[in-house]
C-alpha cells in the first residue's frame, strides 16, 4: 500500500489517497497525478479519484515513464510557449519491457510509438537540454547541446557516447544543466579503444578543450556523422524480449503490507508546471546493491569559513535537530524533473549474489566486484556540481576522483548539486550550497569537492533524494532527514523522527519520490532488530573503510620500516582490512533486501558468520605480528597523517582527545579491530529475546563470544612477545621473526636440561624450542615427537623427553604442575606447526615434514615428507649433498617400497624396494642410456627382463630380452644386435652365448648349433638365403671350417669345407649331381632345422615359474585377490582403470571350479579371462603381457626371417599349452591336454559340439597381440607364390564377369547374367565380401567361419531351376570370387590357416569348404592360360 500526501506526513493531516501497492514514479500535473507502479502500471489521479490508464491498444508493461519535453527552437524558447492555449496537452513517454517507447496522450489516449536508434533501449532520460539513453548492446546514446549531452558538439540527432563504450551504465541522473552516472567496467561489452563496427566515431573538426572551455570555432550544427538510423520494430522488439531474459522485472505486488506515504506539500508555489519524480526500480536498485527508495528530513545549520574536521564536538546528535511535528512549511518549490535510474546490462548483483560459493575468498572477490564502480560526470559546472575542485565545465563525461575509493551504491541530481550513498550508509554531497543542499554544517555557497554529510553517530542512510534545492535523506532507523533554511532559527538541517510518522511498529520507510508540491512515502514491513543488525554491519563496513584509507595514507613508507622485510607485516595488515572491506561490501549488498524479523538469517553478516571470525582472525593476527615486532611507531613521513589516525579514533570509535596516546595512535586504531564483533554481539542478543527458536542465534553469539576471547589473548601473545624480544639480547636477532610467538621461557616457567653441567636457556616459541648454552642450538617443532615417562623412584624425576631425527634431549620440570605445564605449551605448538587437520588437541604421529641433516652419513641431505617418531616412514624424497635423489616410500629409516633413486651421473633405479635394496619388478636406467626393465634382486637384473643398449641404429645398439642372474645373462634370451646385423637366440652363461642356439643375419643366412663362450662348436646346420643347405663344421655365418655336406639345387657336396660361401669357397670332397634339377625351397629343408635348438618347453622358464609360484600356493584365488585389490586401491588414488572391472576381478569366481563343465561354465571362464586380461594389476594379464612381448621381440623386427617360423609356430603351440595348464589351476573343470572333451555349443545349429583345446580357450587372447608378427613370417615364406597370384588376379580382374565365368569353365546357363555383357563385380557380392572379411579374423576358428560363409554365398546364389553342387562346378565359381575379392596375401592366410587349425575343425563341412578354397588358390597359380 502506497499513501500520496500533500505535504509532509503527519498526525493532523490525511493522505490524499492510497495504493495497495509500491510507486515507482510520480508526475505532477495541475490538475492530476500520474503514478507508475512497480507492477508496470500507469494510474490517474484526478477529481479526487484513482483510475488505471487505459489506452487502445493496451500499454505493455511500463519500465519507465516521464513527461514528454516540448522541443527547443532556434532562438531556445519552447515552442509550446509560443502557442497560446489555455489549457496544453500533456504527452507521456513510456518505455515499455519489449524496448520500445510509445507517446501517450493523457487526453485522448492515443498510443503512438517513437522510433529511438538501437537494439532494445533500457534507459530513456532527459530534459529541454538534452536526452540519453541507454541499449542493449551496451551503446549510450545522447542528443542536445554542449556541454550537456556529453558529445563535444551540438547535435539534434542522437550519437553514440564514445567514452561509454565497454562500461556497463548501472544508474544515470541528470540535473538542470550537468549529468551524473555510475559505470562499471565490462569486458563483454565494446572495447574503449575498438571503434563500433556500425558507425566510426569522427571526432568534430578542429580542436576541443577537455574542460569544455570554448574556443571561439565555429562548430556546423547539421553535423550528422556517427548516426544510425532506428531499426525496425520487430527487430527491436525482439532484441528487447532476449534482453528481458536477463534483466528480470521484481513484482512486489505480493507485499500487501507495504505502505507509500507522504507528500511534500508547498502551498506558496503554485507553478503550472508539471513536475516528475522518478527513484531507481527494484531490480536496478539491486543491480546497484540498494534496497529501494528515499525519505525526507532535516538538522541545524552550523556555518563555519572552512569545512569542519571530523572531531567528536562536531558529530551532530538528536538535540542538534529541529523535530518537525507539524505539517511542513510551504516553501518548497519543486523543478519539473526526471528521476530515472536503470541497469544496463542485467542484475549484475543478483548475478554475483546467486554465486553460492561461501569461502572468505570468494566472497571477497565478489565485494571487489561490486566495488569495481565509478561516478562519472558531465556538463555545466558553474556552480561546483561537477565535484571537480573548480567551476569549469566538462562536454566530455569525467570521473569524480573523491568518490574512487569509496564503493557508490546510488547518486541522485539537484538542480545544481548531487548527492552520493556509499554502502556503509554515508552521504556525499557538493555543488551548489546556497540552502544548505550539499553540507548544511557550512556557509560557502558551493562545495567544490564531495563532502559528507555529518549525521549522528548512530543513523546510517537507507536511500537519498536531491531534488532541486534540497536534499532528503531516509536512515535505517526510520528518521528522515532534509535541508532547507529555517524561518525562525540557522538550523538548515532538519529531522521528521520516526515516532512522528505514527507507523505500526513493523512498518517504516523505505524510500522517499517527490514532484512538486506532492510526495510519496513509501513503506515496507520491517522489522527494528533486522535493521539494527544491517545497521551494525554498515558501522562496521564504515570503520573497516576508515581504517584502509588511514592505512594506504602511510605507503609506501610503512610505519617504523626500514627495510622491504619489515613492512611485510603492516602489509599483510593491509592486505587483510581490504579484504575484511570488500567482505562486508557483499555482505551489506547482500543486506538490503532482508528486512523482516525473521529474516534477519538471510542478512549478509549473519548468514556468513563463519567467514567474517576467520576474516577478524586474519586482521588480528597480522595486526598482532606487527605489535610483536614492534613496528607501529610512525616515522617522520607517516607523522604528517598523524590528524588522521587521530579523526578516525575520535568519530568511528568514540575516544575522546585525552585518551589517544603519543606515538601509539596507529596501534591503538589497529588494536581497536580486535574489538569489532562487540556492538554486533549486543544487537544479536537483544535479537535472541524476540524469536521463539534462538538455538541457531544462540550458536552465532556463542561462536561471536569465543571469538572475542580468543582475540584478546592472541593480543596479549603479541604484547608478551614484544617485550620478550626486548630483553633476549643478540643471541636471539635471528630468530625475531613477525609470526614468531613466546610460549614458555624457562625464566619465568623453570626447566632444565638433563646431561648438561651448565645451566641452558630454554624457550619455547610458536614453531621452534631454542636451547641456549655456548651456542644457540634451533629444534623446528614440526620434527619433534614427546614423550612423558611416568615418575618411578625415589628422586621423582618429571621428565619429559624429546625426540628429533638425529638426537633426543630430556627436560626436567621442578614439580608435576611446571611439567604439565610445558607438555600442554609443547603439546599446542607442535599441533600448530604440523597444522593438524584431523582436529585432535594431540600432534599427529605421522606428519609431513621438511628436514636437513647436520650428521651422519645423510649430512646436508634434504628430505620432505613423512615422518613417523622422528624416523622416516611414508612416502618422501631424501636429496643428497652430490646431487643424487631418492623418492618413495620409506621404513623406519631406510627404502622401503616403490621408489626410484637418481644418481648424480643421471642414472635411475625404480621399482620396489626391500630394506634399502632394489627387489622385484623394477627399471635401471644407467647414464650411457641403456634402459633395464625386468626383475630385480639386490639392485642388479635377475630373473626375466628387458636391456635395451644404445640408440637405433646407433653404435651398440642392442635389445635383448630373456634371463638374468646376478646382473648377467643367463638362461634362454634372444639378443637382437642391430649394429652387427644379427639375432641370437638361445641359452647364455655368464653373459656369454653357451648351449644349443640359432642365428639369422642381414643377409638371410640362418645357422644353429652348439656355442661356448660366444663360439660354435662342433656340427650344426647352415641355411643359406638361395635355399642351399649345409650340414657340418662352420664357425660363423657362410664361414666353413671342416668336414661337411653342402645340398643345392643341383649339386650335393661332400668334403672338407674353408672360405666364405659367397665369396672363394674352398672344397676338397665328392660333387653327386641331382637327378632332376629342382629350385631349393626352405619349406622343403625345415626337417634339419630345430635339432640343435632350445626346445620350446623350456623357454621363458622364469615367466612361467612366477605364475606358477603364484598358483601354486594352497589358495591361489586368495593371491589373486589380494592383487586385484592392491590395484584396485592404486587405481582410485590415479583414476586411470575401470574399478568396474576390478570388483568384478576381485571377486573369487564360482564356475570352472567343479569336475562338470558346460557350455554357460565355458563362456563364464571366457569372459572372465578376457576381461583379466585388459587388467594390468590381475597376474594373468602380466604373464600374456610378458609373453606376448617376448614372442614379438623374438621374432619380429628388422631380423625377421622366414627361417625363424618354425620357432614360432613350436613356441605358440607351447605357449598355449604352459598357460593352459596354469589357467586349469584356476579353473579345475578345465578338460586336460591329453583328453578330448566335446561340449555342446547351443548357439549352433543342430547343438553342434565343440571340443575343448587349449588353443580354442587361449588363442582368441593371444593372436590378437601376437598376429602381425606371426603372419609377417608367413608372408616372407609366401611371398614369391603370392607375387605371382597377385599379377594374376590383378590382370582377371580387367575382364568382364561374362567374360571371366567362360574363361573359367564357369556353365552360365545356370546363372542370371547383366544384360551388359561389358558390366564388372556384379555376380555373388556377397560371397565377394564375405570372403575379404578373411583379413579381420585372427583365430583359425574365425576364419574357417568366414569361408564357410562364402561358399553359402555362393550355393545361396539365384539362379534359373535347381542346381546340384559337385565339386567340378563349386571350384571355378569359388575362382570367380577369389578373383574379384582381391585379398592380399591369400597364399600367407591359408598356409597360416593350415598350420593352426585342429583336426576336428577340419572335418565336415568346414574342410572341405577350406580344401576348395586352397584347390582354387592353386588353380590359380599352375594355370598356363592367359585371358587376353
Amino acid at each position: 500500500m502506497s499513501s500520496i500526501w500533500e505535504g509532509l506526513p503527519s498526525v493532523e493531516r490525511k493522505p490524499i489517497f492510497s495504493l495497495p501497492y509500491l510507486v515507482r514514479t510520480v508526475i505532477s500535473l495541475p490538475a492530476q497525478l500520474v503514478l507508475l507502479t512497480e507492477d508496470g502500471k500507469i494510474v490517474l489521479w484526478r477529481d479526487g479519484e484513482v483510475s488505471a490508464l487505459e489506452t487502445e491498444p493496451e500499454l505493455e508493461p511500463v519500465l519507465s515513464v516521464r513527461l514528454e519535453t516540448p522541443p527547443v527552437s532556434a532562438d531556445g524558447s519552447n515552442e509550446e510557449d509560443k502557442e497560446e492555449k489555455n489549457e496544453p496537452e500533456h504527452k507521456l513517454i513510456c518505455l515499455v519491457e519489449t524496448g520500445l517507447v510509445y507517446r501517450v496522450s493523457l487526453s485522448s489516449l492515443d498510443l503512438e510509438e517513437v522510433e529511438y536508434p538501437g537494439d532494445g533501449l533500457l534507459n530513456l532520460v532527459g530534459n529541454e537540454k538534452h536526452e540519453f539513453f541507454s541499449d542493449s548492446s551496451g551503446h549510450v546514446w545522447s542528443k542536445g547541446s554542449v556541454p550537456y549531452s556529453g558529445l563535444v558538439h551540438q547535435t539534434q540527432l542522437f550519437e553514440k557516447v564514445p567514452f561509454f563504450s565497454g562500461k556497463k551504465l548501472l544508474q544515470v541522473e541528470i540535473g538542470t544543466d550537468f549529468s551524473i552516472c555510475i559505470v562499471k567496467s565490462d569486458d563483454s561489452l565494446l572495447s574503449p579503444d575498438i571503434p563500433d563496427p556500425d558507425t566510426s566515431l569522427s571526432e568534430p573538426d578542429g580542436p576541443s578543450c577537455p574542460l569544455g572551455l570554448s574556443l571561439n570555432l565555429s562548430i556546423n550544427t547539421d553535423y550528422n556523422r556517427n548516426i544510425t538510423e532506428p531499426k525496425n520494430t520487430e527487430t527491436r522488439r525482439r532484441l528487447r524480449s532476449a534482453v528481458l531474459t536477463e534483466v528480470p522485472i521484481l513484482d512486489n505486488s505480493s507485499e500487501s503490507n507495504a505502505i507509500n506515504i507522504s507528500q511534500l506539500t508547498d502551498s506558496s508555489f503554485n507553478s503550472s508546471e508539471s513536475s516528475i519524480m522518478h527513484p531507481l526500480s527494484e531490480n536496478q536498485v539491486e543491480d546497484l546493491g540498494l534496497p529501494t527508495r528515499p525519505g525526507d528530513v532535516v538538522l541545524e545549520e552550523k556555518s563555519q569559513s572552512e569545512p569542519p574536521s571530523v572531531r567528536s564536538s562536531d558529530i551532530p546528535s538528536m538535540k542538534d535537530f529541529v523535530i518537525l511535528n507539524e505539517p511542513f512549511s510551504k516553501t518548497l518549490n519543486f523543478k519539473t524533473s526526471i528521476r530515472r535510474s536503470t541497469s544496463s546490462h542485467g542484475t549484475g548483483l543478483e548475478r554475483i549474489l546467486s554465486l553460492q560459493d561461501q569461502s572468505l575468498k570468494d566472497l571477497s572477490e565478489k565485494g571487489v566486484e561490486l566495488r569495481r564502480s565509478e561516478v562519472w560526470v558531465w556538463g555545466n559546472g558553474s556552480r561546483g556540481q561537477l565535484g571537480q575542485g573548480d567551476m569549469l565545465s566538462r562536454p566530455s563525461p569525467v570521473v569524480v576522483p573523491a568518490l574512487s575509493s569509496h564503493h557508490i551504491l546510488k547518486v541522485s541530481a539537484g538542480s545544481q548539486h548531487a548527492l552520493a550513498l556509499t554502502a556503509s550508509g554515508t552521504v556525499f554531497a557538493w555543488g551548489s550550497n546556497n540552502r544548505g543542499q550539499s553540507n548544511p554544517l557550512d556557509s560557502l555557497a558551493v562545495v567544490l569537492y564531495p563532502a559528507k554529510l555529518q549525521l549522528p553517530r548512530s543513523e546510517t542512510v537507507r536511500d537519498i533524494l536531491a531534488e532541486n534545492n534540497m536534499s532528503m535523506l531516509v536512515c535505517d532507523s526510520g528518521n528522515i532527514y532534509y535541508t532547507k533554511p529555517s524561518s525562525n532559527s540557522n538550523a538548515r538541517f532538519h529531522c521528521i523522527e520516526f515516532s512522528s510518522l505514527n507507523l505500526p511498529p513493523d512498518i517504516r520507510p523505505y524510500s522517499l519520490l517527490t514532484s512538486d508540491r506532492y510526495s510519496v512515502l513509501n513503506c515496507k514491513p520491517m522489522s527494528k532488530y533486522t535493521c539494527k543488525l544491517i545497521v551494525r554491519e554498515k558501522v562496521l563496513l564504515d570503520q573497516i573503510e576508515s581504517v584502509s584509507y588511514a592505512l594506504s595514507t602511510l605507503c609506501p613508507g610503512t610505519p617504523g620500516s626500514k627495510n622491504r622485510e619489515d613492512s611485510i607485516p603492516f602489509l599483510d595488515v593491509q592486505k587483510s582490512v581490504d579484504k575484511a572491506k570488500h567482505f562486508l561490501s557483499y555482505c551489506v549488498n547482500r543486506s538490503q533486501i532482508h528486512l523482516s524479523l525473521y529474516e534477519f538469517g538471510s542478512t549478509g553478516l549473519y548468514k556468513y558468520l563463519d567467514p567474517w571470525l576467520e576474516c577478524c582472525r586474519e586482521i588480528c593476527w597480522t595486526v598482532g605480528n606487527c605489535v610483536s615486532a614492534d613496528s607501529l611507531l610512525l616515522d617522520s613521513h607517516q607523522s604528517q597523517h598523524q590528524h588522521i589516525i587521530v579523526d578516525i579514533l575520535i568519530s568511528k570509535f568514540g575516544y575522546n582527545q585525552k585518551s589517544i596516546k603519543g606515538q601509539c595512535e596507529l596501534e591503538q586504531l589497529l588494536v581497536e579491530l580486535h574489538k569489532l564483533s562487540e556492538n554486533y554481539i549486543k544487537v544479536l542478543m537483544e535479537l535472541h529475546t524476540k524469536i521463539e527458536d534462538g538455538k541457531e542465534l544462540m550458536k552465532k553469539i556463542e561462536g561471536l563470544m569465543g571469538l572475542q576471547q580468543s582475540l584478546l589473548k592472541m593480543r596479549q601473545e603479541a604484547e608478551d612477545t614484544r617485550e620478550f624480544w626486548k630483553t633476549s639480547g643478540a643471541k636471539l636477532d635471528e630468530l625475531r621473526i613477525s609470526t614468531r610467538r613466546l610460549v614458555l621461557d624457562n625464566r619465568t616457567q623453570p626447566l632444565l636440561l638433563s646431561g648438561v653441567m651448565s645451566k641452558h636457556w630454554l624457550v619455547l616459541l610458536t614453531d621452534v624450542f631454542v636451547d641456549v648454552g655456548y651456542s644457540v642450538t634451533v629444534h623446528p617443532l614440526s620434527t619433534v615427537w614427546l614423550d612423558t615417562p611416568p615418575v618411578t623412584g625415589s628422586g621423582n624425576k618429571f621428565e619429559i623427553v624429546l625426540i628429533m631425527p638425529e638426537e633426543i634431549k630430556t627436560l626436567v620440570a621442578f614439580s608435576a604442575q611446571s611439567r604439565a605445564v610445558w607438555v600442554k605449551g609443547f603439546l599446542q605448538t607442535i599441533v600448530g606447526t604440523v597444522r593438524n587437520i584431523t582436529g585432535s588437541s594431540l600432534p599427529p604421529v605421522t606428519r609431513n615434514v621438511t628436514y636437513e641433516f647436520t650428521r651422519g652419513e645423510y649430512k646436508g641431505a634434504v628430505y620432505k615428507g613423512s615422518m613417523t617418531q622422528a624416523k622416516l616412514h611414508g612416502k618422501g624424497s631424501l636429496r643428497l649433498p652430490d646431487g643424487s635423489c631418492y623418492c618413495g616410500e620409506w621404513s623406519n629409516g631406510i627404502q622401503h617400497g616403490a621408489g626410484t633413486l637418481t644418481l648424480a651421473d643421471g642414472s635411475i633405479k625404480e621399482g620396489t624396494w626391500r630394506h634399502g635394496k632394489l627387489t622385484g619388478n623394477g627399471k635401471l636406467k644407467l647414464a650411457d642410456g641403456s634402459l633395464y626393465e625386468g626383475s630385480l634382486v639386490d639392485g642388479l637384473p635377475h630373473g626375466h627382463g628387458v636391456r635395451k643398449e644404445g640408440k637405433f641404429m646407433g653404435r651398440g645398439a642392442s635389445v635383448y630380452i630373456g634371463e638374468w642372474e646376478k646382473g648377467l645373462r643367463h638362461g634362454y634370451g634372444v639378443l637382437d644386435d642391430i649394429m652387427v646385423g644379427e639375432k641370437y637366440m638361445g641359452m647364455w652363461s655368464g653373459g656369454y652365448r653357451t648351449g644349443k642356439g640359432c642365428v639369422v643375419n642381414s643377409d638371410g643366412i640362418y645357422y644353429e648349433g652348439n656355442f661356448l663362450h660366444n663360439k660354435l662348436t662342433g656340427d650344426g646346420t647352415m641355411i643359406f638365403e638361395d635355399g642351399a643347405v649345409y650340414d657340418g663344421e662352420f664357425y660363423g655365418a657362410g664361414q666353413f671350417n671342416g668336414k661337411g655336406i653342402l645340398t643345392t639345387s643341383t649339386d650335393r657336396f661332400e668334403g672338407v669345407f674353408h672360405g666364405n660361401y659367397s665369396d672363394g669357397m674352398k672344397f676338397n670332397g665328392t660333387v653327386y649331381k641331382n637327378q632332376e634339377p629342382r629350385t631349393p625351397m626352405i619349406g622343403q629343408n625345415w626337417d634339419k632345422l630345430q635339432i640343435n635348438t632350445v626346445n620350446s618347453g623350456k623357454k621363458w622358464g622364469s615367466i612361467f615359474s612366477k605364475f606358477e609360484g603364484l598358483l601354486g600356493s594352497e589358495n591361489p584365488w586368495e593371491q589373486v585377490a589380494i592383487l586385484v585389490n592392491q590395484g584396485k586401491v592404486k587405481a582410485r588414488e590415479e583414476g586411470n582403470c575401470s574399478i568396474q572391472d576390478l570388483d568384478y576381478l576381485e571377486t573369487i569366481p564360482d564356475f570352472g571350479q567343479t569336475n562338470k563343465l558346460n557350455w554357460s561354465e565355458y563362456t563364464e571362464i571366457l569372459n572372465y579371462l578376457s576381461r583379466a586380461g585388459t587388467c594390468d594389476f590381475h597376474p594373468f594379464c602380466r604373464i600374456v603381457q610378458k609373453l606376448v612381448q617376448c614372442f614379438n621381440m623374438s621374432y619380429g623386427g628388422v631380423r625377421s626371417h622366414p627361417t625363424l617360423l618354425p620357432h614360432a609356430k613350436d613356441e605358440l603351440e607351447s605357449i598355449s599349452k604352459r598357460l593352459y595348464g596354469s589357467v586349469r589351476k584356476l579353473f579345475p573343470s578345465l578338460p586336460s591336454l591329453d583328453s578330448h572333451a566335446w561340449i555342446l555349443d547351443p548357439t549352433l545349429e543342430e547343438n553342434e559340439a565343440m571340443m575343448i583345446t587349449s588353443n580354442s580357450l587361449l588363442f582368441p587372447l593371444l593372436l590378437p597381440s601376437i598376429y602381425p608378427t606371426l603372419f609377417h613370417l608367413y608372408i616372407q615364406r609366401e611371398e614369391k607364390r603370392d607375387k605371382e597370384y597377385w599379377v594374376r588376379i590383378l590382370r582377371w580382374n580387367k575382364h568382364s564377369d561374362t567374360a571371366l565365368l567362360t574363361f573359367l569353365d564357369v556353365d552360365i546357363s545356370y546363372w542370371d547374367l547383366p544384360a551388359d555383357r561389358r558390366s564388372r563385380d556384379e555376380l555373388f557380392l556377397e560371397a565377394v565380401d564375405s570372403l575379404q572379411q578373411i583379413k579381420m579374423k585372427f583365430t583359425p576358428k574365425d576364419k574357417l567361419e568366414v569361408i564357410l560363409d562364402m561358399f553359402k554365398a555362393i550355393t545361396g546364389q539365384a539362379g534359373t531351376g535347381n542346381h546340384t553342387w559337385s565339386m567340378d562346378s563349386l571350384l571355378p565359381v569359388c575362382m570367380y570370387v577369389v578373383v574379384r575379392a582381391r585379398v592380399l596375401q591369400l597364399g600367407a592366410e591359408l598356409a597360416m590357416l593350415s598350420d593352426f587349425i585342429e583336426n576336428y575343425l577340419f572335418q565336415g563341412e568346414k574342410g572341405i569348404m577350406f580344401t576348395t578354397l586352397q584347390a582354387a588358390y592353386v588353380q590359380i597359380l599352375r594355370e598356363n592360360v592367359f585371358l587376353n
